[in-house]
């Protein structure tokens, strides 16, 4: 059913009742007119032609060569998807999806090159002003050797300035414009738009996206970020959107090292000593305006020998660029700041932050922030402050830091949006719903709902829906309230584990859960057996599995195939002949086990090992387009 707030109480639904199926029902149809608008989308765009861009040649591959670095495996394989897709009659929307300084943006330069090199135009927009001036600072670098025209506009130009670039892109004399969603105002005229460079696209609003949305049928669209929002990064596995994921570090990256600590005086003030012993700036973010200068005095305070300033979106736009500017010269040591850094400065010497107040941020924004640090080969740390007269945190923030800190590795950034679909869920894949029916029937059901409308409509015959087997096995199978004290948590575990596609998604979740929990309690890892022999039960289009024991002798199973059996009668009649001892097939579709006493001793007298080992056996005897790459595990001897 539902997901209770904490505290309430909720009345469970069986999957077999009536007010189940109503719900079901209703989410399925709201959830085909959802994919009905996705696939109008994405036909839009399929039967939309356009003159393909021009292969590479020379000119295209001299700028390759102008690059400093050599490419990363993944970097290679993201450019040349890119470049394939400019090269088609179809305009692209491509997702590339890498950890923060992983090389998205020389992807997208090469992208725009060949665009530029087609004698069309391009539009890079960036969320926010001080990551606008970062770009327009990179881009106008890398492309200053090759004649293109850069230019940029954001609030910190002056209207005359503004004028004139807008004038000059008109007239087609800018190849490539760089900006905030002031790019997708009705006074921007691109008469050769060929190609629109997003970056971090979950930081632009409502609006903004809409008008993108409208673009995406018209040029080529590439978007890039390190945690892809969860509705983006669901159509990219659902495969309404092209997706390169970039996981390659760059060389000599280290991992940012993540603590979750109590604001420390003691701590804050041995950090930033000795970032700077080691010529080193620091980041402290501290995301509340009217606290801020006051916080910049306590650092003064704590740590006298530091230059410290304040930065944040409310500033003079002058004082502010000028203040930025001065921590990219290195005369600044500790900026106290908005998360107006979010997504925003390339500082390879800032390698400590503080993040204030961790628990109020969301978990794709503490990732932006961490990823401003550790952009070099020096060890960087991030420090995620919670207040210290704080007694408990709220299960979301509890998660989200937990996660945080668990994804510490480089290349984190797509594991963690995965976390972040997991936490929030898919949400409306279209408007302006974050959460959509996700609730109502959990994730997993939900995007099985989705696939399968996506099937119907594309006129494919998929049969996605078996229903679920009816399971009678005599074992303790449950999540106990002493492991788990909050219902609501329980009832989110019972609905990851019933809804989860595979036998490996089962072991992630009780891993993840045992991580937060401890050790898992014999009737947990129960509880994980059956989800996986349900799994198993389902491939084998099974209805109904019972398991009959007495005292210490040998079970026996009896399982029930209906019409959904997708088992091979001639492989079946094959297995029960070879195991003949063990094995008998009745004229009601029934199929009866029972191991020897030999076999039962063998696995430990351990009613779910013989269970899963038989279904395993019996995975052989499905058809062939059924069968599951299931390694075969017999049974002892």
């Amino acid at each position: 059913g539902v997901q209770p707030k904490e505290g309430e109480s909720v009345r469970l639904d069986t999957l077999r009742n009536k007010t189940w199926r109503t719900r079901k029902k209703k989410i399925s149809a709201a959830v085909f007119l959802m994919a009905q608008q996705l696939l109008q989308l994405h036909a839009r765009r399929q039967l939309t032609s356009r003159q393909p861009h021009p292969a590479p040649g020379t000119l295209y591959r001299e700028f390759e060569s102008l690059f400093p670095f050599e490419l990363t495996p993944d970097q290679q394989q993201a450019t040349q998807h890119v470049l394939k897709n400019m090269q088609s009659n179809q305009p692209m929307d491509r997702l590339i999806c890498g950890d923060v300084g992983y090389g998205k943006t020389e992807v997208a330069m090469r992208a725009a090159m060949l665009c530029v090199l087609g004698n069309r135009q391009v539009i890079v927009l960036a969320p926010t002003t001080v990551l606008a001036q970062q770009h327009a600072m990179t881009w106008q670098q890398r492309f200053e050797p090759t004649g293109v025209r850069t230019a940029v506009m954001s609030r910190l130009q002056t209207a005359s300035t503004v004028r004139k670039t807008l004038q000059n892109l008109a007239q087609g004399n800018v190849d490539i414009l760089i900006g905030t969603h002031r790019l997708l105002s009705q006074d921007v005229i691109t008469p050769k738009l060929g190609l629109v460079v997003v970056d971090e696209e979950q930081r632009f609003g409502i609006a903004a996206k809409e008008h993108l949305r409208r673009l995406k049928t018209q040029c080529d669209v590439l978007t890039l970020s390190a945690t892809p929002i969860p509705r983006t990064l669901q159509m990219g596995f659902m495969g309404l959107r092209d997706m390169s994921v970039l996981q390659t570090p760059p060389h000599n990256r280290q991992a940012i090292r993540t603590t979750v600590a109590r604001f420390d005086e003691q701590l804050i003030c041995q950090s930033i000593q000795h970032e700077l012993q080691r010529g080193g700036q620091v980041y402290f973010v501290h995301n509340r305006v009217r606290s801020i200068d006051a916080m910049a005095d306590y650092i003064r305070h704590v740590v006298p020998q530091a230059r410290v300033e304040v930065a944040h979106g409310q500033m003079d736009k002058k004082q502010l660029q000028q203040i930025m500017l001065r921590f990219m010269q290195k005369q600044i040591h500790v900026l106290v700041c908005s998360s107006i850094v979010e997504a925003g400065l390339d500082i390879p010497q800032a390698n400590t932050m503080f993040i204030n107040r961790a628990d109020t941020f969301g978990l794709s924004q503490l990732h932006q922030l961490r990823g401003r640090i550790g952009r070099s080969n020096q060890q960087a740390f991030a420090y995620l402050l919670i207040p210290a007269s704080m007694q408990h945190l709220t299960k979301q923030a509890y998660e989200r830091l937990q996660t945080l800190q668990r994804f510490s590795d480089l290349g984190a950034g797509f594991s963690i949006a995965q976390q972040d679909l997991q936490l929030r869920g898919a949400g409306d894949l279209l408007g302006k719903a974050q959460h959509g029916h996700v609730a109502a029937v959990g994730m997993d059901l939900y995007l099985e709902l989705l696939q399968e409308a996506v099937a119907q409509l594309r006129g494919q015959s998929q049969q996605l829906h078996v229903p679920d087997p009816d399971i009678k096995l005599p074992v303790a199978a449950s999540i106990p309230e002493a492991y788990m004290p909050l219902v609501s948590d329980r009832l989110s575990l019972y609905q990851r584990l019933a809804t989860a596609s595979n036998e490996q998604a089962v072991w992630n979740t009780l891993n993840a859960v045992q991580e937060r929990n401890g050790h898992l309690p014999d009737e947990v890892q129960n509880l994980g057996h059956v989800m996986a022999i349900k799994i198993a039960l389902r491939h084998l289009g099974a209805d109904k599995l019972q398991a009959t024991t007495e005292d210490n002798s040998p079970p026996q199973l009896t399982l029930t195939f209906g019409e959904h059996s997708r088992l091979e009668p001639s492989k079946l009649v094959a297995w029960t002949t070879r195991n003949t001892r063990t094995a008998k097939l009745t004229p009601r579709g029934q199929l009866l086990y029972s191991p020897t006493s030999q076999q039962w001793q063998g696995c430990e007298n351990n009613l779910l090992t013989v269970t899963q080992s038989l279904l395993q056996q019996l995975q052989l005897c499905t058809h062939q387009q059924d069968r599951e790459t299931v390694k075969q595990s017999p049974l002892p001897q």
